[in-house]
């Protein structure tokens, strides 16, 4: 059974990846279907346009990173039958995501259309558009018969629906059924099993409209203006919501299940959550961090390549702490986010003269007021025995640093003698109020620098003779003073970028920021495995493509902040 649930875990995540990629928005009150969504549902992810789902697959499908079900064969072999059901429902998906071409056609689904996926309480429900729900049978009709698992044809309130029983009995003494059932074009997906009676699933099937709907609540509209969203993809994770339903015992639907479930089992595993001061104070933490928040901010789909956006943002109300955070922001210089310059280039910038400050403000609030809840009271005393005074001297070693960066900008391997790099263009930069004073504290700790001498105007220093490289690897290091940043290049490139530093100011913009070139990163691993003799790793054949990514960390007024840009070249 623990491992007919993982293959059912398995499946759900899939999914609900697969959908939130998909996923797309409008205004919410003109969506009969978020008429049917509770306004305190723990998470959702939909669409209220239509996203041009087939174009997006044929520029993506080639990118998607195939999941390994090797794992799972011998699960087909001895498990339940329900187990290999699951099963065979993944290898269908992943054969038919390798032809986009007809994938919409296979699964039945329209080339442009809308998804939803939310929680009645804790009961997951996923809703979708179809064109031809008759494709979409078959993919369960096949499933059945690879598998030997059948449904059973049910009725609520004249929807008639297919049931597969997962577990003969769940919390409730009931049977977990996974529910399917399509009505006027749209198929909704869901399972059994949270309640005593079929309120939810009558939610569920939109036979009954929650008492306060998501449609009405203008949560939707409020996030979509807030970060400019693009009305085709929202997410949210509801922590007040969350928080509430593990706290008490009625105060939501999610709790009230909870409740139930509990009443049934004989034991309740969060009564230490459900005490006055627990609720009370892991609210009033919910308060400060209300909601995790995600969504498109540019979608792109042109004839040769799809480029999308994507913002996270762990919303905060906890102005002291976030205050506190900001001031760990230091530099990443314009070179890390610019695709077309690297291979691959990563920053981490880090303001060494107010880190201290700042994590003891993070450190002080934590600690404030003094929690009466005990799980919350022993995080207290832990974190009291660490203070981060104690980076003050590890910090003022690098006092004035504002970030490092590097950049892999273009190599060449040659095969004489192995696969060795013949040539390396590349760039590392060391960001700071005073550099040269930084600099010179490195040379205390480094040797063989200690005769080095950083020149004036910008002026680069050979320091081939000083660092141990092997001649074969045709690498030759310069050292430089550029403006407020130090640098060590190679190569025509690699100077090209040192010298476009010259004129970049060093301000508080980031903390973390990464991007790969995966065309050109992919063409290097190839050209190294050919020279070695050696076949490529199964792991690196699954990333073969060529596309781009940008990631970024950082933390702003909002609260903490995830950016991701992707460029799917067809």
């Amino acid at each position: 059974m623990k491992k007919a649930a993982i293959a059912l875990a398995v499946v759900a995540a899939g999914a609900a990846g697969y959908w939130y990629t998909q996923n797309s928005s409008s205004t919410a009150s003109d969506s009969v279907y978020l008429e049917y969504i509770p306004a305190d549902t723990l998470m959702f992810s939909g669409s209220l346009e239509d996203f041009p789902l087939k174009d997006y697959i044929n520029h993506t499908a080639a990118s998607m990173m195939p999941m390994d079900t090797s794992a799972f064969d011998n699960l087909g072999e001895k498990e339940s039958t329900h187990t290999k059901f699951l099963l065979s429902l993944l290898k269908q998906f992943q054969q038919a995501v390798t032809k986009p071409e007809t994938f919409t056609q296979s699964y039945g689904l329209p080339d442009s259309g809308k998804s939803f996926m939310y929680t009645i309480g804790a009961m997951p429900v996923i809703k979708v558009e179809l064109a031809s729900p008759d494709a979409f049978w078959k993919h369960l009709d096949s499933a059945e018969k690879d598998s030997g698992f059948n449904h059973q044809i049910k009725e609520l309130d004249g929807v008639i629906y297919r049931a597969y029983q997962l577990m003969d009995k769940d919390v409730n003494g009931k049977p977990m059924d996974l529910i399917f059932t399509e009505k006027d074009g749209v198929l909704t997906i869901t399972l059994t099993g949270f309640t005593q009676d079929n309120s939810a699933l009558k939610q569920a099937f939109s036979l009954v409209k929650p008492k306060h709907s998501l449609a009405k609540s203008g949560q939707l509209e409020q996030i979509i203006d807030k970060y400019d969203f693009d009305p085709r993809s929202v997410f949210y994770i509801n922590q007040k919501a969350l928080v509430k339903g593990i706290t008490t015992t009625d105060g939501n639907e999610f709790a009230q299940q909870l409740t139930s479930m509990f009443a049934l089992a004989g034991e309740n595993p969060l009564s230490e959550f459900q005490t006055p001061e627990c609720a009370q104070e892991l609210q009033g933490i919910a308060d400060n961090w209300p909601r995790t928040v995600a969504g498109l901010t540019a979608l792109d789909i042109l004839p040769d390549h799809a480029k999308m956006d994507v913002s996270v943002i762990a919303e905060s109300n906890n102005k002291t702490m976030i205050d506190g955070l900001k001031k760990l922001r230091g530099f990443i210089p314009n070179f890390v986010a610019n695709d077309k310059d690297s291979v691959m280039a990563m920053g981490l910038a880090l303001n060494t003269s107010d880190v201290v400050s700042g994590l003891t403000d993070v450190w002080s609030d934590l600690q404030t007021p003094a929690y009466q809840c005990e799980p919350l009271a022993q995080m207290q005393q832990k974190l009291s025995q660490q203070s981060p005074a104690m980076l003050g001297m590890a910090t003022g070693m690098a006092a004035g640093l504002k970030g490092i960066a590097a950049s892999i900008i273009d190599l060449e391997f040659d095969g004489t003698q192995g696969p060795s790099i013949s040539q390396l263009d590349a760039l590392v930069s060391v960001s700071a109020d005073k550099p040269e004073q930084l600099f010179n504290k490195l040379k205390t700790f480094v040797p063989m620098l200690a005769n080095v001498e950083l020149k004036p105007n910008g002026e680069a220093v050979d320091l081939s003779t000083l660092l141990p490289i092997p001649p074969q690897l045709n690498i030759k290091p310069m050292l430089a003073l550029k403006g407020q940043h130090l640098v060590l290049y190679t190569d025509v490139k690699g100077e090209k970028l040192a010298d476009n530093l010259s004129n970049e100011a060093v301000t508080e913009n980031g903390i973390i920021s990464m991007a790969i070139d995966q065309g050109k990163l992919m063409k290097h691993l190839i050209k190294a495995s050919e020279l070695s003799g050696q076949p490529m790793p199964k792991e690196l054949n699954m990333m073969k493509g060529n596309n781009q990514f940008k990631f970024s960390f950082d933390v702003q007024d909002d609260g903490i902040v995830i950016k991701e840009s992707i460029v799917y070249k067809k």
